[in-house]
């Protein structure tokens, strides 16, 4: 931890944040394990590519 803190500009997270984006991924990790789909990386893009895309048409 202490390299990972020495490396940037580390400011702290709000615990509150730590603990709403925790529940997040969980929920994240339930839809992923539900349809086998786990690489969460890929999941995150093609999710806001989807949001992006459906944004558009609702303008």
């Amino acid at each position: 931890m202490k390299k990972l803190l020495e490396k940037g500009n580390f400011k702290k997270i709000d615990e509150a944040f730590l603990t709403q984006s925790l529940n997040v991924f969980q929920d994240i990790t339930k839809i992923q394990q539900k349809y086998n789909k786990l690489d969460t990386d890929t999941f995150i893009e093609v999710s806001k590519i989807y949001a992006y895309q459906h944004s558009k048409t609702r303008t």
